[in-house]
């Protein structure tokens, strides 16, 4: 579709930023040490059989649960068939809150989760969730792949919880969604919203009510009036959820893009595979990475097939007047930004100011990237 067109030399770019994340990613791996139960390499190279479980509390549907999908089965592919995977979705091992741990433990060797659980466990990863800061998902992605790979607290964060990224899923433009339209921010004064990580921040600077709920709780949550709005929701992970399905107004706000879900592998597990099986994880993040932000890729698609579902519930998606989504972005950056080196502690100044820049830098490598919550919007 024409309003998500990208120019060919900007689908370079992220090609040779993905292939130099592989590079990085294949580095840190081979200088790892021991350690894990996974087989080694057989004779003449060949990699032993392995099956591995991955964990998600999501449906198969989110954007993410898909692209992380397809991350595993080009594993496999790389592998000629060696390592497979077992899929566990809708928290049928672990539920949100859980998946963090089981991964770190080994009680399940993968899993999609999200880090915004964790405010004490994981404090600098919060910053993915910085409201009104930039809405070009690609440029943020990139900056949590190079702040992992370069900043030693965030590194230290991550191998601190005892998992690995391999894949960073972060969702498109964070929604809203009511039963009401918002056509003055007044009216979310007193609502009660579901909110979660700095996303909190977003309503309470207007002066709602936050209801901390996993996601699985929430559609209970609204059909019993516990709860008037949903908030910190991609469009795609909100309908797998049935949550924009009730809410007949939907909107992009203006926050920007939503750091919902990272593809993780224990790191013990990552230590003990044999070089070839990180080698091939490694090129699967690239190609994974690479196609998500394409214009028809998986992200703008698992879009696209949440707008139609909503379009067929006979709801709306449309982007917040342009004067509300200032007015908005007026009160829940700062308020955002000022939790943010709360939860962040003594880290939090420098790291942040070393965010902010790099987030700069990649919208500058990454110019042409489009949010498809918009192109949706643009359909109703």
């Amino acid at each position: 579709m024409k309003h998500l067109s990208v120019r060919r030399r900007g689908l370079a770019r992220a090609a040779i930023a993905s292939m130099a994340a592989a590079a990085l990613f294949a580095l840190a791996g081979c200088t790892s040490g021991g350690g894990g139960t996974a087989p080694t390499e057989g004779g003449g190279g060949d990699i032993k059989p392995m099956k591995l479980r991955v964990a998600t509390y999501t449906g198969e549907s989110v954007g993410s649960a898909q692209a992380s999908k397809k991350w595993t089965d080009l594993v496999t592919e790389k592998t000629d068939g060696a390592i497979t995977f077992e899929w566990f979705y809708q928290g049928q091992l672990f539920d949100a809150v859980a998946l963090r741990e089981a991964v770190g433990n080994g009680a399940v060797d993968m899993g999609l989760f999200s880090h915004g659980y964790f405010n004490a466990e994981m404090p600098l990863s919060q910053s993915m969730n910085l409201g009104f800061l930039s809405s070009n998902v690609q440029a943020v992605g990139a900056t949590h792949q190079w702040m992992w790979e370069n900043n030693e607290a965030y590194r230290a964060e991550w191998d601190r919880n005892k998992v690995r990224p391999v894949f960073w899923g972060l969702e498109p433009a964070t929604t809203v969604g009511c039963g009401f339209e918002i056509d003055d921010l007044g009216i979310l004064k007193g609502k009660n919203v579901r909110a979660a990580s700095l996303i909190t921040e977003d309503f309470t600077s207007v002066g709602s009510n936050v209801v901390a709920l996993q996601a699985t709780e929430i559609l209970d949550a609204m059909e019993r009036g516990v709860v008037d709005c949903y908030g910190a929701f991609g469009l795609s992970l909100a309908t797998d959820t049935g949550v924009a399905l009730i809410s007949k107004r939907i909107y992009d706000y203006g926050r920007g893009g939503n750091g919902a879900q990272e593809l993780v592998i224990g790191t013990d597990l990552w230590a003990s595979l044999p070089e070839a099986v990180q080698t091939a994880m490694n090129e699967a993040t690239a190609e994974v990475t690479e196609e998500w932000y394409q214009p028809d890729g998986l992200q703008a698609s698992s879009v696209m097939a949440a707008c139609e579902k909503v379009k067929a519930a006979g709801g709306i998606v449309e982007v917040l007047a342009e004067d509300l989504r200032k007015e908005w972005a007026a009160v829940g950056g700062p308020a955002n930004e000022k939790k943010f080196l709360e939860i962040a502690g003594a880290e939090g100044p420098d790291f942040l100011k070393e965010y902010k820049a790099k987030v700069k830098e990649f919208e500058k490598e990454f110019p042409d990237y489009v949010d498809p919550t918009a192109a949706c919007a643009a359909t109703f």
